[in-house]
């Protein structure tokens, strides 16, 4: 069900003028720059930019807020996770920016 939420949330704006780069966004935020995620494996340029800064924002933004299954995690400790997943999980050139916006340790 989890692996559903970029295909809903992508549905959502479905229709909706001027949204069409959103959509493939939200759509394509769980891929990996290496091609290891989901929906459809894409890698590195295969998604859009946008969907790259997505993701790294929304891992940034859920690995340090509380839910309802954990407690939030330490920011050094998520910036540190965002750094080591640059060129695997995240686009490098995206974690060079968001290391610049909230510096590295």
């Amino acid at each position: 069900m989890v692996r559903k939420h970029p295909f809903l949330g992508s549905k959502m704006l479905e229709g909706v003028p001027g949204m069409d780069a959103t959509r493939r966004a939200i759509l394509e935020h769980h891929e990996h720059f290496d091609g290891t995620g989901y929906p459809h494996g894409l890698r590195a340029e295969d998604t859009s930019k946008l969907s790259r800064i997505l993701s790294v924002a929304e891992f940034y933004d859920s690995a340090v807020s509380t839910r309802p299954h954990r407690d939030a995690l330490p920011e050094e400790a998520v910036r540190q996770m965002v750094r080591d997943g640059s060129g695997t999980l995240f686009d490098p050139e995206v974690v060079e920016i968001f290391g610049r916006a909230i510096p590295f340790s």
